[in-house]
């Protein structure tokens, strides 16, 4: 569990996120709160899209969303500044 029963973040300072093969449909708003995060592997899941807070996590290094249902990508993307690797396959 990320987050406390008032919705606090309680892993503020995570950096490495692996979430693959979870069957997954969708991230929540309070994605946004792993404000130090830099590599995310979603892949394997069954995401068609990302919420804003996701683009809010500006520390993001490498983005794994091989394997999913994504149809489009946002221009918000560009907001990751940091970002260095980004896989797309297979959506």
């Amino acid at each position: 569990m990320l987050w406390n029963d008032d919705g606090k973040c309680i892993a503020s300072n995570l950096v490495s996120l692996r979430v693959s093969k979870c069957q997954l449909h969708e991230l929540g708003p309070q994605i946004g709160s792993l404000s130090q995060l830099q590599d995310m592997d979603l892949s394997h899941n069954l995401i068609s899209q990302l919420p804003y807070d996701f683009f809010l996590l500006s520390q993001l290094r490498v983005i794994d969303l091989t394997d999913n249902r994504l149809e489009t990508l946002s221009p918000k993307i560009q907001r990751l500044y940091k970002l260095e690797e980004l896989s797309l396959a297979h959506n």
